[in-house]
Parts: C-alpha cells; sequence; structure tokens
C-alpha cells in the first residue's frame, strides 16, 4: 500500500517523500489506519520492522499545530532510542511545523523545562525522568490523547513497572494506547488489559522471536588467540558497517583498543561513558564517519543505523533475548544481515539455549575459512551517509535573533514579521523558540536566505533585532 492511499496530508506526505516512504511496510498498513481511527492497538512486532514510522505518521497527522501543550506521549526504556524517536517525530513533521521534545536522566533538569515553556507537541522520555516532572508538576499531561509504549517488554525487564503505571494515572480518560512490543507475555497482557480498551491486537512478521533477515553463524573461540579471530573475522567479511558486542565495559575497551592499534575506524559506547559522549558517539558511527561500533547491551535495544552489515559478539551473550535485541542491529526493514558469535568452550552451554529456544541453528564456520586473509586497510576508512533528519534539513534554515524574553519578544511578534516579508507564507514558518536572551525561527520551504534579506535593518516590536543564520 502506497503512503499517498492513507488520506494523510500534503505537508506530511512531502516529509515522508524526502525521507524515502512510498510503499508501507506490513507493519505501518495496519497500524497506521488504527491509530488514525484513534483505537488502542497491542502490537508484536520484530525489530527493525519500521513501527517508529507506524505510530508517528498517524500521531503527526493528528496534532493540533496551534495547541501549546504536549499531545502525544511516547515512552522508550533507553536515552538513545528517545532521542531516535525524536528525530523521526520532527523529521516527519517538519512541514507541519512540530516541535518534539526529549526527556531523560543525566539532562540538566532546568533545560528541560525551558523547553516544555515553548510549544511542545510530542513528548518522547524515559519512564523515570518523565515521572519526575509530572510529580514536580513541570509536565502538563491534559491534552494528550495518544500514549505510546515503545519496547514495552525492555522497560518491563528493566524495572520500569511502577514508574510506567504511575505515569499512565496521569493520563485523560479518553487517551488512545498503542503497545509496541517484540514479545507478548503475561506482564505486558496484563498492562493491555488494564489499560488498553478494545484493542487492535497486530502481529507482523513470522512467528520466530528474532529477525529472519539476518544469517546466524559462530566460530569456536580460543581465548588465547580470540583477539586473533576477531580480526580476522572483520578483514574477511569486510562489513560496511559492524557492531560489535561485550558482556562487560572493561572487554569493550580491550577490543577498542585493539581495533585503534590496527588502525579500523572505531568508536565505542559503554555505560560508563558520559551521556554526552555516549550520544555523540552514536550520532557519528550513525553518520557513517566510523566503520565499527564496539559496545554493550546499552545499544543493543531499538537503535535504527541503516547501514549495518554485520554483528559480531566478541562475548557471546548469557540470554537468549539479549542475542535476539543484539543481531536486530543488522538486517534492518527489508535488508539481510549477517551475525557471527565467538563462542569459548565454557559459553557453549548459552549458545545450546538460544539454538534450542530460537528453534535454530547457527552454522559453524570453520577456521580454515578464514586461511589467506588479507588485512585490508579498506577498515580504516569510512564513508558518511545522508542521515534523513538532514534530507529534511537542506530544505530548511534556523535563523538566530538576538533578543527574547528580555526584549518581551513573543513567538507571534517574530511570525508577523516573518510574514512582513513579501513571498512569505505562514507555511514557510517552522517552529519558533523565544528564550531569555535569543530566540530562534525556522524557514521552511527553501525561503531561508529571502526572510534573511527581507529582516536586514528592520525592526521587530519597535526594536531593533540582529538576525542571523544559526551555523
Amino acid at each position: 500500500m502506497l503512503f499517498k492511499n492513507f488520506n494523510l496530508s500534503d505537508e506530511l506526505l512531502k516529509a515522508a517523500a524526502l525521507l524515502g516512504y512510498e510503499e508501507a511496510l506490513p507493519v505501518q498498513e495496519k497500524v497506521i489506519p488504527a491509530l488514525l481511527a484513534d483505537r488502542d492497538v497491542l502490537v508484536q512486532s520484530k525489530t527493525g520492522s519500521g513501527k517508529t514510522a507506524s505510530y508517528a505518521i498517524p500521531e503527526i497527522e493528528k496534532i493540533d499545530w496551534l495547541g501549546n501543550e504536549p499531545q502525544v506521549l511516547v515512552l522508550t526504556p533507553t536515552r538513545e532510542l528517545a532521542r531516535q524517536v525524536q528525530v523521526d517525530f520532527k523529521s516527519l513533521g517538519a512541514y507541519k511545523r512540530i516541535n518534539a521534545v526529549t526527556l531523560f536522566g543525566k539532562q540538566p533538569f532546568k533545560s528541560q523545562i525551558m523547553d516544555l515553556k515553548q510549544k511542545v507537541h510530542v513528548v518522547v522520555g524515559t519512564a523515570g525522568r518523565v515521572l519526575d516532572h509530572l510529580e514536580r508538576g513541570t509536565l502538563n499531561l491534559d491534552h494528550v490523547h495518544t500514549c505510546i509504549l515503545d519496547e514495552a517488554d525492555e522497560m518491563l525487564n528493566l524495572g520500569f513497572i511502577e514508574e510506567v503505571t504511575k505515569i499512565l494515572s496521569y493520563l485523560p480518560a479518553k487517551c488512545t494506547m498503542a503497545m509496541f512490543s517484540a514479545t507478548i507475555n503475561d506482564s505486558i497482557k496484563e498492562i493491555a488489559e488494564t489499560y488498553l480498551h478494545d484493542a487492535e491486537v497486530i502481529k507482523v512478521g513470522e512467528v520466530k522471536k528474532y529477525n529472519t533477515n539476518v544469517d546466524l553463524f559462530y566460530v569456536k573461540a580460543d581465548k588465547e588467540c580470540k583477539e586473533e579471530q576477531l580480526l580476522k573475522v572483520l578483514y574477511k567479511e569486510l562489513p560496511q558497517q559492524a557492531m560489535i558486542f561485550c558482556n562487560f565495559r572493561e572487554s569493550v575497551e580491550q577490543v577498542f583498543d585493539l581495533l585503534c592499534e590496527k588502525r579500523i575506524s572505531c568508536l565505542m559506547i559503554h555505560g560508563g561513558l558520559m551521556q554526552e559522549e555516549r550520544l555523540a558517539n552514536m550520532r557519528d558511527f550513525k553518520k557513517g564517519k566510523y566503520r565499527v561500533l564496539v559496545a554493550t547491551d546499552v545499544a543493543g535495544r531499538g537503535i535504527d543505523v541503516a547501514n549495518v552489515t554485520h554483528v559480531i559478539n566478541y562475548e557471546f551473550p548469557t540470554t537468549t533475548e539479549d542475542f535476539i535485541h543484539r543481531i536486530g542491529r543488522c538486517g534492518r526493514v527489508d535488508k539481510k544481515g549477517k551475525a557471527i558469535s565467538l563462542v569459548l568452550p565454557t559459553q557453549m552451554k548459552y549458545l545450546n539455549m538460544v539454538q534450542e529456544e530460537l528453534e535454530t541453528e547457527l552454522a559453524c564456520i570453520d577456521e580454515q575459512a578464514f586461511e589467506g586473509v588479507v588485512y585490508d586497510s579498506i577498515l580504516s576508512r569510512s564513508e558518511e551517509i545522508r542521515q534523513k533528519e538532514e534530507v529534511i534539513d537542506e530544505d530548511k534554515c534556523k535563523l538566530y535573533f538576538k533578543g527574547g524574553r528580555n526584549k518581551k519578544l513573543r513567538a507571534k511578534d517574530l511570525v508577523g514579521a516573518i510574514m512582513d516579508v513579501p513571498g512569505v507564507e505562514f507555511n514557510d514558518i517552522g517552529i519558533i523558540e523565544v528564550l531569555e536572551t535569543t530566540s530562534y525561527a525556522e524557514i521552511l520551504n527553501g525561503k531561508g536566505e529571502l526572510v534573511l534579506r527581507g529582516l536586514q535593518g528592520k525592526s521587530i516590536k519597535n526594536k531593533q533585532i540582529t538576525v542571523e543564520k544559526k551555523r
């Protein structure tokens, strides 16, 4: 089914087309009509199936731009996934001028409060920080018409059930509920029965629990030469991009040092890094600036990096669930992927457990397959990838105004000044932020330079305000 057949607005269809959305994926074909009709849904869908767009598209369509309070709440298990969901909402909602903010821990609380004082349509966050804002009275959910629980099973696994249920108690009585989960267990069913009403149950994909787009292999590892085996795997496969998973941060650092020593283009992520560094590393990896990302399971859930072709388990996971979510980082949507695990003799019990629970077998790669492997310098190079938000940004310009609440400026004052520029229409104006001493305005449809020239030397609210293009 084509997206244009969903009866969506021209603004949303324009953004979707620029982002490469043409034909709906199975989960999108089923979820979009349900949410457009305000029906509760319980969705079981494998990772990498396109589920974020399946709820972002209908919710963007339903948002009333004139409203100043949040209308959509999305809860995620990790801050990395929250950031990704925010990007998807802002990219798909660019021409409808949708503003989405993130709320998660280890971010300054004060800056989040400032974000919430702006016009906010969508709030995406982790349960702990969202509940913190609700209890302090800095987040108002009275106008939320839809609540999304993304990766609901993982939120429960991480012990957020109490926070989630408290958050749900703040929602309006007629709020539409949507739960997305890779698995539907008894805990998920209990939440669904309590908070979802006449929910449509949607199951997409094969019955198998794992991403069958990924071919599964293992190598019999030797503790004494495991690092050398890892290098042979990398140089034999020459992945476009790869994620290497370890069970401990010390192992991540050890592998990272090894790859750096061999001049392989790489980054690392683990829970011991500062949040800013983790987010920056993930952003650079998604942009293709680095070929390999070494990580603990902090990066194993819900992160969408389009060009990851290989997942390598340097240390085999101790649970089937961790195995599923690791390998789900490749083979996204309709692409093929390859997962290779280095398995020590002491870890064979975990391999057997995974094979039994997934009702599949991992093919063993014989040591002879690595004979004659050339240590090619290609792994030291990377190729930047255009991100979907950058496609939208090409048509968008952000202007900086040297004045804010200190000069009694309001959003409507900036709108009025911009609309006075000949050739500019209301639909050319995106998100406007008025801060204490500065303000920002997004100009859409390629009219940024026109507006910038038109505002030079002009006064706003009888005040001379410097206007520049944000760098």
